[in-house]
C-alpha cells in the first residue's frame, strides 16, 4: 500500500505524466516476474479531494484516459466520490 505523497502528489502536486510513469515502472516490475501473468491495482481517490478545480479534473480525466488505454490495461474502473467527480467525468475517459 503507498500514500497519495509517494504516488499521486510525488512532485508535491498532481502530475499525470508522473503517476503514467509510475504505473509504467510498477508494471514492468510486477511483470518481470515468471509467476505473473496478470496483477490489479486500487486506488482510493479521497486524497484529490482538496485539489478539485476545474483545472485538476481536466488532468484527472487525461490521466484515467491514458491509464484506460495503456497496453495491458484491461479494465478501469476508479472509484472516486461523487463530490469529485460529479455523475460523468470519467465516463468521457472511456472509464466509467
Amino acid at each position: 500500500m503507498r500514500e497519495p505523497s509517494s504516488t499521486y502528489l510525488k512532485s508535491g502536486e498532481f502530475s499525470p505524466d508522473g503517476m503514467l510513469a509510475l504505473i509504467e515502472d510498477w508494471s514492468r516490475e510486477t511483470f518481470s516476474r515468471e509467476d505473473c501473468r496478470f496483477a490489479r491495482a486500487a486506488a482510493d481517490m479521497s486524497w484529490a479531494l482538496p485539489h478539485v478545480s476545474n483545472g485538476f479534473i481536466s488532468d484527472l480525466v487525461s490521466h484515467e484516459a491514458r491509464v484506460a488505454a495503456s497496453e495491458g490495461t484491461k479494465c478501469c474502473q476508479p472509484s472516486a466520490p461523487a463530490a469529485l467527480v460529479g455523475s460523468t467525468p470519467l465516463d468521457a475517459a472511456g472509464c466509467g
